[in-house]
């Protein structure tokens, strides 16, 4: 369950060694210990944290104003959802648990 995994999500600490949590990232995003659709949503989620961030750079660059991190965390979750929802709109079984997988991980997320 990603649950077990929800320190890789805060693993990148900008006041350490990125690096080093890149390599710890790239592990588990490559591990066989997760079943396949926890193993998508953390890979989804990888991608469209890197897509963002890409994307707020760019904006940066040719001066736009910068966006407030929770206003990047919020589209990134609301990319996700729209993402795994629209898997499960179009009958993908194989991750069709992905969206439940996701609210869980929220949830626990918000209790911490």
């Amino acid at each position: 369950m990603l649950a077990k995994k929800k320190g890789i999500i805060n693993v990148c600490d900008m006041h350490s060694c990125n690096t080093c949590y890149y390599a710890v990232i790239m592990k588990e995003l490559v591990s066989k210990d997760l079943d396949a659709t926890t193993r998508f949503v953390l890979r989804y989620v990888f991608q469209n944290t890197i897509h963002s961030i890409w994307r707020e750079r760019n904006e940066r660059r040719y001066g736009q104003t910068p966006s407030r991190t929770k206003k990047i965390i919020r589209l990134i979750d609301k990319n996700i959802r729209n993402g795994l929802s629209t898997l499960r709109v179009r009958c993908e079984e194989k991750y069709a648990r992905g969206i439940q997988v996701w609210f869980t991980f929220r949830q626990e997320q918000n209790q911490r």
